[in-house]
């Protein structure tokens, strides 16, 4: 396969616009929204408490898994964590 007939596919990738990008805010209002602590939503997703403070931080970005983890126990979708 030559670099143009790759040309297009690239090009469509690209008409997408940015990636979405995980929001530590996004995060932080869905919890403060379900009435947990970050104790609280920790124990439920199976992570360390200030492993989550560093993920509403800014810190440290979650894994994807860890995100759909939230988004589960949180009730919200997958797409309300990034923006």
């Amino acid at each position: 396969m030559s670099v143009s007939t790759l040309e297009p596919a690239v090009e469509r990738i690209h008409d997408h616009g940015p990636s979405p990008t995980f929001s530590p805010a996004r995060l932080r209002a869905a919890r403060q929204l379900r009435n947990l602590t970050v104790g609280q939503l920790a124990e439920a997703v199976g992570r360390d408490p200030r492993t989550v403070r560093r993920y509403q931080a800014g810190e440290l970005l979650p894994p994807l898994s860890a995100v759909c983890v939230f988004a589960t126990v949180l009730r919200v979708p997958i797409c309300d964590l990034f923006e």
